[in-house]
């Protein structure tokens, strides 16, 4: 004996498999472009504040990552803006507007050698507009060149002062961040990708939002051509 499946079983199958795709393709577009501090990708990422294995990053910061004993204290030359600093790799690249969108990766320490933050174990780069980041990250990256990578010390007054950001950043903490500057772009190109990559989303969420009515449609259509043969 054949069997049927039933024209509410089939509509209930097409509405999950819509509403996954619909929801994937939605992230997609609010990802587009290269995404502000806040969002998932851009926010630089914390743990507590402590030299435990439980809080801090150390135990799996990959080997590849820059070395906190790379640079010692009297490395560092103080900069203009409070920033002291010292240039491990230098940039043969434009340096970048105030109004640009960055690409940078990066490695954060507390004094005591804490890594609480890194991009080097993901495969993408931390990406943001200078508004959005802490003072002593704005004033280094507009000094920077594109490729440029330096080590930075960061006082308390340019970074989270007194409040800190509990629990990830100690109240007065001194950070320290090895920052790579591997990209930017205008604002204006930013804004453009943005743009094209959330119209490319919307075209296709459209065009599986008819799909999804023609197979409603359909499924309709055969549960009363159903119902009427069945009638005496």
């Amino acid at each position: 004996m054949q069997t049927r499946t039933k024209p509410a079983t089939l509509l209930l199958t097409a509405v999950i498999i819509a509403s996954g795709i619909l929801a994937a393709l939605a992230t997609t577009a609010c990802r587009g472009g290269g995404a502000n501090p806040g969002e998932d990708d851009l926010v630089i990422s914390f743990v507590d504040p402590t030299q435990s294995s439980r809080t801090c990053l150390n135990d799996v910061y990959p080997s590849e990552g820059p070395s906190f004993d790379e640079v010692s204290d009297a490395d560092y030359r103080p900069g203009a803006n409070g920033v002291d600093y010292t240039i491990l790799e230098e940039g043969d690249g434009p340096s970048p507007g105030p109004d640009w969108q960055y690409e940078v990766n990066y490695t954060g320490w507390l004094e005591d050698g804490c890594v609480f933050g890194t991009t080097y174990n993901t495969e993408r780069a931390a990406r943001f507009f200078l508004p959005f980041v802490i003072p002593g990250w704005r004033q280094s990256l507009e000094d920077m060149n594109i490729g440029e990578r330096r080590r930075i010390r960061i006082p308390p007054d340019l970074g989270y002062g007194q409040a800190g950001s509990p629990p990830r950043i100690p109240a007065n903490a001194t950070l320290i961040f090895d920052i790579k500057l591997v990209d930017g772009i205008t604002g204006e190109d930013a804004r453009a990708t943005a743009t094209a990559v959330n119209e490319a989303a919307l075209a296709t969420i459209t065009a599986v939002s008819e799909e999804v009515e023609a197979t409603f449609t359909a499924i309709a259509e055969e549960a009363t051509s159903e119902a009427e043969a069945s009638e005496p």
